[in-house]
């Protein structure tokens, strides 16, 4: 998954929800992945990046959806 896909993937899913505490998980996941964005990154670190939220499957929607989200953002960080 891109940085940009991954974003925009948060921002949907922020769009999706009232509860302040999933819309704080999403801010969190939004605000890294928007520094990143402009950071000066190698193509290797881009990769990398992108190498481990493919690993989060992040688009495999569990049933309990913030959990998992919360429990990803805390690997990714």
């Amino acid at each position: 998954m891109t940085i940009q896909k991954a974003y925009n993937f948060f921002e949907s899913l922020k769009t999706e929800t009232t509860k302040k505490n999933e819309n704080r998980v999403y801010d969190r996941f939004l605000h890294i992945l928007s520094e990143l964005k402009i950071k000066e990154l190698s193509k290797e670190e881009i990769q990398s990046i992108e190498t481990e939220l493919d690993r989060l499957n992040l688009e495999s929607k569990p049933g309990k959806e913030k959990k998992y989200v919360k429990k990803a953002l805390a690997k990714f960080e």
